[in-house]
Order: structure tokens, then C-alpha cells, then sequence
């Protein structure tokens, strides 16, 4: 490994030949070797004839019948390679990191610029709506109603993207406390999907046998949770009914939401909380979506310290179910 005879290194300190930066963790490491069971493992940068290069030692003391240690067997090997690699891994995953607060900060930035100027103009589009007296059947009509709804969606969107920035940059900052699950969340939003899955001709119906319903959480995560689980069921659902069931499971409160939609190909749902990643899904494509729906829920549900269920058949529907643990 050194490129040097035996009589160039018989006798003469090891400590030299390793690497400056690497001397004080060697010796420290070496210390292990007086005591029992006498043996370590070291990693550093020794001087080769062929320059610096990484060995890998497993260092065995021998000691005499009172525990002193009367010499020394080491076996090391040329670990250079391996140490390159994983110093090349590091250094992408390093990169990764950083274009990923880089994207977060982007499209939080970019989000801020669009929801602004979006609003107003919906703002401006209901206005001119209460000014103009249209007939029911007028065209007026449907076309204030495709501005309004196309609206509400880029807005959706955006509120997305930026929930998931928050979560990526870590500045979201969780408030718990105690929530009943029923009376503060799902009596505010069951009204407003049963609206718009009637519209859909789907019915939407919820069954609670949980005696007890309050949690501790975080109010607005678990909102975001339900909201995104109910717009999937919604969204997925062409035909028959969506079941929302609050109930009691090894003394915790679990939510499912029941669907008879499209289903999800058992192969796909490892990646179902992945951000961004709605292109794997080609089947779901003609739906819409940024694929933030399923990632946020999944990032909220760690927040609150609930774990998340999928059971689903292609072509027969899916159950999402959440574990609340507190």
C-alpha cells in the first residue's frame, strides 16, 4: 500500500506518514486498543509513494496474562475508492438540499407575486357580475362562472405550493392544542364537499362511532389533511359515493374517507406522497393536479404525530385512513 520496503518502515512511527487532519482522531481511536475487548477501527489519509490515499485499518492489541498490551497487529486495506464516493454522494446530496430550499424559496416568492393580482381580479370579475343584470341562460353568466372557478383553482394551487414551502424551508410553525375532531373540523368542511359532490351526482356521507373525538393537534395540519383527502375522493369519484368514518382503534381516533373512484395501481402507491411526482400517475392525468395534495397530507400527518393508511383497488375506489397517536 505504501510503496516502501520493510526495512523503510520496521521501526519507525506510523504517526508521520498519516494525514495532519486525521492524526488527533487516529490517536483517539487507538486508545480503544488498551482497553478490553483491545480492538478499532480507523479510517484515514496515510502518504503513499503515489500520494495521499485512504486506508481502512482493523487494529488488534495483544496483551499479556495482566492486560498489558505487548503489541500491536493491524490489517489495513486501500479504501480510496470507497471514500470518494461517498465524499462525490455527500457532496450531491449537499447540492440537493440546497436547489431544494432554492425551488421552495422560488415558488413561495413566485406564488406571493401571482395570488395577489389573481384575487384582485376575481375581486373585480364578481363586481362587474353584481353590475351586469344577465339572464340565467346568458352566456354572461357561464363565462363569469369559468373566470370564477378557473380562478379558485389557480388559487388552490397556489395556496399549495405554498404550504409545501413552508414545510420544505421549516418555517411553518405548528400551534396544539385540543381539537374536537367532529364539532371543529369535519361539521365546518362535510358541508361544503357534500355541496360539491352532489354536483357531481355523488354521495357523500359520514358515519362516527368514536365515543371520544377530541385530539391533540394542530388545528389548520389536520384541516389541510381532511380538505386534500376529501377534494382527491371528490376529484376521483365519477360515479357513487364517498363515506367519511370517525371511529375508535386500539384506544386512538381514526378518520377514514371511503371512495368508489378510479382506484391506484398497487405498484404506484410507494410514490402517492411524493411532491410534485403527479406524472407517475399517468392514468390520474387527465384529472389535474400538482401532485402537493397527498405530499402535503402526508408532511402534515408527521407534524401531528398521526400515521397514514392506504388501502385501494384499481377500478373499485380507495380508503385513506389517518391514525391520529395523540
Amino acid at each position: 500500500m505504501f510503496g516502501k520496503s520493510e526495512n523503510e518502515l520496521v521501526g519507525n512511527r506510523f504517526i508521520p506518514l498519516v494525514h495532519p487532519e486525521d492524526r488527533d482522531i487516529t490517536l483517539k481511536e487507538m486508545e480503544k486498543l488498551y482497553t478490553p475487548p483491545y480492538t478499532c477501527y480507523i479510517e484515514q489519509r496515510a502518504l503513499t509513494v503515489n500520494g495521499w490515499k485512504w486506508l481502512g485499518w482493523i487494529d488488534k492489541a495483544i496483551t499479556d496474562v495482566h492486560g498489558n498490551v505487548i503489541e500491536i497487529i493491524g490489517n489495513g486495506r486501500d479504501i480510496t475508492d470507497k471514500k470518494m464516493l461517498e465524499l462525490e454522494l455527500n457532496k450531491n446530496k449537499d447540492f440537493y438540499v440546497k436547489s431544494n430550499i432554492v425551488k421552495s424559496k422560488f415558488l413561495a416568492e413566485l406564488s406571493h407575486e401571482i395570488r395577489s393580482p389573481l384575487q384582485t381580479v376575481l375581486n373585480s370579475s364578481n363586481l362587474i357580475q353584481t353590475k351586469i343584470e344577465c339572464k340565467p341562460e346568458s352566456e354572461l353568466n357561464e363565462l363569469f362562472g369559468l373566470i370564477n372557478s378557473s380562478g379558485e383553482k389557480i388559487i388552490c394551487t397556489i395556496n399549495s405550493i405554498l404550504n409545501m414551502s413552508e414545510i420544505t424551508l421549516g418555517i411553518y410553525k405548528p400551534i396544539f392544542k385540543e381539537i374536537n375532531l367532529k364539532k371543529e373540523i369535519l361539521d365546518v368542511l362535510i358541508p361544503t364537499y357534500k355541496h360539491i359532490a352532489k354536483q357531481k351526482g355523488l354521495l357523500l356521507q359520514i358515519d362516527t362511532t368514536a365515543n371520544i373525538n377530541n385530539i391533540k393537534a394542530d388545528s389548520y395540519g389536520v384541516t389541510q389533511i381532511i380538505s386534500n383527502l376529501l377534494d382527491n375522493a371528490v376529484k376521483y369519484t365519477i360515479k357513487g359515493n364517498i363515506t367519511v368514518s370517525l371511529f375508535e382503534k386500539d384506544n386512538k381516533i381514526c378518520l377514514s374517507i371511503k371512495d368508489t373512484g378510479i382506484g391506484i395501481e398497487s405498484d404506484l402507491i410507494n410514490h402517492l406522497f411524493d411532491a410534485y411526482k403527479s406524472d407517475n400517475l399517468s392514468y390520474i392525468k387527465k384529472f389535474n393536479g400538482t401532485g402537493l395534495g397527498l405530499a402535503l397530507v402526508n408532511e402534515y400527518c408527521k407534524i401531528n404525530n398521526a400515521a397514514i393508511e392506504v388501502d385501494s383497488v384499481l377500478g373499485k375506489g380507495s380508503v385513506f385512513t389517518v391514525i391520529f397517536n395523540n
